[in-house]
């Protein structure tokens, strides 16, 4: 059976209409400031582990698998 709520090419590679509010989600629809700081703190979150040192102990451990 196929679902037809999946994502479609289109969705996935969606680029924004340059004419479109800047404040907008794929669906046109306005984004909510919960959402905004929603997606702010998740963008932090992320960019503070991507920024983490990787331990010594880590570093040792792959140096001595290969």
């Amino acid at each position: 059976m196929i679902d037809d709520d999946r994502d479609t090419a289109a969705d996935i590679n969606y680029q924004p209409n340059p004419q479109e509010k800047p404040n907008t989600i794929t669906t046109g629809l306005p984004i909510t400031n919960e959402e905004a700081d929603l997606g702010n703190a998740l963008r932090a979150i992320y960019r503070q582990t991507v920024d983490e040192e990787v331990p010594d102990e880590m570093l040792d451990l792959l140096s001595r698998l290969g």
